[in-house]
């Protein structure tokens, strides 16, 4: 059966979306439109439609028209939104580009979209340029000022003037992300300007709630190459008037130090960053009593998590749900709708929006409280995949529904839940086992920092995908005795799961030798069943170390220690595939074990320097195909990097060979925790 949205149609404007954005912010004047958090800088809503136009009729002059596309390849910066609606305005496309890619993968996209233009920052120019090089690509702009590139600032530098420009909104593109979809490589999104300007005018039809508006200042920290930070947090906020405090990447004392500074509003996040604002003790250190709310999305967010975040800041904490595909945004969460508070509900379809729940064996449709497909009609669906009908077809039915990808239910209010992804539903004799909803379940226990549920194979019963084996898990505690009652108190949760079985004992043995977890450690783990490793872990949990406060990152630098090994053993095997050398590289910790020590030796006269590159750039994974861009080396490397890539020190040895060193923090166990942990 189909579900509608419980809310009225909206009317969409034909309207192109950059006038669309226009016609809504020149009320706003001198107000702050958007603010660089590092530096302070600042553009008004005045001179943002200023800029816009500005920049435009440079690019116009320089023979950049309708249908051109244009490359963006930046972190957060305020000069973002101009770019990129000087782009919309002309009738041009934006592709957006994920600022951790390497050279190869943003030639790929670069040559995928035919993309005339780009424009990074000078950290990444280099990468820009070998990219560029491979591709179609006349010039390249950088938002700073550095040599080999033309200053984005030099755009600014025009009479104003702009062609005749005849955009059909419901036909031509606007921007063209790039997603995975439900299963393959990065596929360009195709969305236009009626898609974008259609979903933001469908969620301020979304009543009942405190929507966001010009008294709020929201925080820019999710990407705005992503869909969600695009529409949800540059576009959406700029059309109701709000301030955009901008930040180029997360780290958790610079987020909490600009919530403070700017008394940030509301903060769209996903769900590992509020693991940390759950459970990290720097938090409060801080004034954030200015937070109204905290929003959500990209995964799925448990009642627990949602719970412990909402009573420790005192601020709403609510998620929604969408897909690069839907523009983004198809259902909010809505409290005035239910009788109960239901955090880890997505809520209702918003306006102009229909909704199916199909079974994915028969595809037919069910009815409430049953699982199944999330399928989704609406205005804000793409119109397909750039060069690639066949993947269109396969997401987009004849009848126009898109079929999502996510596991998900109604209930008998009409809320949504997103129970996890099809293609990750670990099945075993006809059972299915969601793992975001294990993963929920477990969180919600007192010890345990992260988890993450992966699939194990059972040749039992023949499949690739079998039944929990047993539980493999990373501790700080003291003592076996201490490990046990843990584990004891554990297994009550894991007894609240139907179809759960345990069929070997956890030892504390196991635990020494278990990895520590991370978001993508599912990509990263998956991968490794391929090579033969691994082949006790199924589901591996975290308990919670004793957290170093003279760290913004939270993590002991066990932990840290424990990462750098992943990239590393990912490194070794990429270079394996690649058919290069067998090198010998390895971590040992020194200096009463406040120093990683990464040593590379090799057979071949290159390979020190290929991983060398990579840690300069702050990517420890070499790279020889697609897939391996987006997996658990990257997202180490985002964490370390960031936070101990200043004590990073780089020694190379004739004939061949080097060692790379970070000094971490010395680990000075938190007695609290402590005691709590063994409580």
């Amino acid at each position: 059966m189909i579900f509608n949205s419980p809310y009225p149609d909206v009317e969409i404007p034909d309207v192109p979306l950059t006038e669309f954005v226009l016609s809504r912010t020149q009320q706003f004047g001198d107000k702050p439109a958007l603010i660089d958090g590092p530096s302070g800088r600042t553009i008004t809503y005045a001179q943002l439609g200023g800029a816009i136009r500005l920049v435009a009729s440079s690019l116009a002059h320089r023979g950049f028209g309708k249908g051109d596309v244009f490359a963006i390849y930046s972190p957060n910066v305020p000069e973002y939104a101009v770019a990129f609606h000087a782009v919309s305005l002309l009738g041009g496309i934006v592709t957006t580009v994920n600022p951790l890619y390497t050279a190869d993968e943003l030639a790929r996209q670069l040559n995928d979209a035919n993309a005339k233009y780009l424009l990074t920052i000078s950290l990444f120019l280099e990468n820009a340029k070998t990219a560029a090089s491979q591709s179609k690509v006349e010039e390249i702009f950088t938002f700073d000022l550095t040599e080999g590139a033309t200053p984005f600032a030099t755009l600014l530098q025009s009479d104003g003037s702009l062609p005749e420009i005849n955009i059909n909104p419901a036909e031509d593109l606007v921007v063209l992300p790039y997603s995975s979809g439900t299963t393959g490589y990065p596929k360009g999104v195709m969305l236009t300007h009626r898609n974008i300007v259609a979903n933001i005018v469908q969620v301020e039809g979304v009543t009942g709630i405190d929507l966001v508006d010009e008294a709020d200042t929201v925080m820019g920290i999710l990407p705005f190459f992503h869909i969600y930070g695009m529409v949800v947090i540059m576009n959406m906020s700029l059309v109701k008037g709000a301030t955009v405090v901008t930040m180029p990447r997360f780290d958790m004392v610079q987020f909490l130090e600009l919530v403070q500074k700017h008394k940030v509003t509301r903060v769209n996040l996903v769900p590992p960053i509020l693991v940390g604002l759950a459970k990290h003790p720097i938090v409060d250190q801080y004034d954030v009593s200015s937070l109204v709310e905290l929003f959500s999305g990209a995964a799925p967010l448990g009642q627990a998590l949602a719970d412990e975040v909402k009573a420790r800041l005192g601020c709403r904490v609510v998620q929604g749900y969408g897909l690069t595909e839907t523009s983004p945004v198809t259902h909010v969460y809505n409290r005035t709708m239910t009788k109960s508070d239901k955090l880890s509900s997505v809520g209702p379809a918003i306006p102009n929006t229909e909704v199916m729940v199909v079974d994915v064996a028969t595809m037919e449709p069910l009815g409430r409280n049953k699982k199944g497909e999330i399928w989704m009609r609406g205005p804000q669906i793409m119109k397909g995949y750039l060069n690639n009908p066949d993947a269109t077809v396969a997401t987009v039915d004849e009848e126009g529904w898109l079929h999502s990808g996510d596991i998900g239910f109604i209930d008998d209010e009409g809320f949504f839940y997103i129970v996890d992804r099809l293609k990750e539903l670990i099945k075993y004799k006809g059972f299915q086992v969601a793992p975001a909803e294990l993963e929920a379940l477990l969180l919600s226990h007192p010890a345990i920092a992260d988890v993450a549920v992966i699939p194990s194979p059972n040749r039992e019963v023949g499949i690739a995908k079998g039944r929990i084996k047993w539980l493999s898990a990373l501790a700080n505690l003291e003592n076996k005795d201490e490990f046990e009652e843990q584990i004891t108190s554990l297994e009550d949760v894991l007894n609240r799961i139907t179809n759960l079985t345990i069929t070997a004992p956890l030892t504390y043995e196991d635990v020494t030798k278990a990895i520590p977890i991370n978001e993508l450690l599912n990509t990263y783990l998956e991968r490794q069943w391929k090579h033969a490793r691994f082949r006790h872990i199924f589901l591996s949990l975290d308990l919670r170390p004793d957290l170093d406060k003279s760290s913004s990152v939270w993590a002991s630098p066990e932990w840290l220690r424990r990462g750098f090994e992943l990239i590393v053993d990912n490194a070794v095997l990429a270079m394996q595939e690649a058919g290069t050398p067998d090198p010998k590289i390895w971590v040992t910790t020194r200096s009463k074990d406040t120093e990683v020590l990464i040593t590379i030796e090799n057979n071949g006269p290159t390979i020190s320097d290929v991983v060398l590159e990579h840690f300069r750039q702050g990517r420890a994974i070499p790279k020889n195909d697609g897939d391996r861009g987006s997996g658990i080396g990257l997202q180490l490397t985002k964490t370390i990097f960031e936070t101990y890539r200043g004590t990073m020190q780089i020694e190379k040895r004739e004939p061949q060979g080097a060692s790379v060193t970070f000094t971490l923090p010395k680990f000075q166990p938190n007695e609290a925790n402590k005691k709590k942990n063994a409580e």
